[in-house]
C-alpha cells in the first residue's frame, strides 16, 4: 500500500523540500541509508536510517541543523516506522 505525505520543514534538505510531496510504501526492507516515515509522539516525520540494531533504528535529517532526530530523542522502535521513501527516488 502506498500513500502520500508532504514535507514539512527543511530538517531533509536539500534531498527533500518543504511542502515536497512523497510517496511512502509498505516498511518491508529498511537498511541504513533508507528515507523512512515515523510517528513519533503523534507526529509524522521524515528521516533517513543511520544506525540499525536490533528492533530499532537511529535516526537523522540530511540538514542535521535543521533536524530534530535521534541525536535528540533517540533510538526508534521499527515498529514506529510508517514507510518507507518510494518516490522520488534519491
Amino acid at each position: 500500500m502506498w500513500t502520500l505525505r508532504r514535507v514539512e520543514g527543511q530538517s531533509m534538505a536539500p534531498t527533500l523540500r518543504h511542502g515536497q510531496i512523497i510517496v511512502v510504501g509498505n516498511p518491508n526492507s529498511i537498511q541504513v541509508g533508507t528515507v523512512v516515515v515515523i510517528s513519533h509522539n503523534n507526529i509524522d516525520k521524515v528521516k533517513r536510517v543511520t544506525q540499525i540494531k536490533k528492533d530499532q533504528i537511529y535516526i537523522t535529517g540530511d540538514n542535521i541543523a535543521q533536524s530534530t532526530d535521534s541525536r535528540s530523542f533517540g533510538w526508534i522502535d521499527r515498529t514506529a516506522v510508517v514507510g518507507t521513501l518510494v518516490w522520488p527516488k534519491i
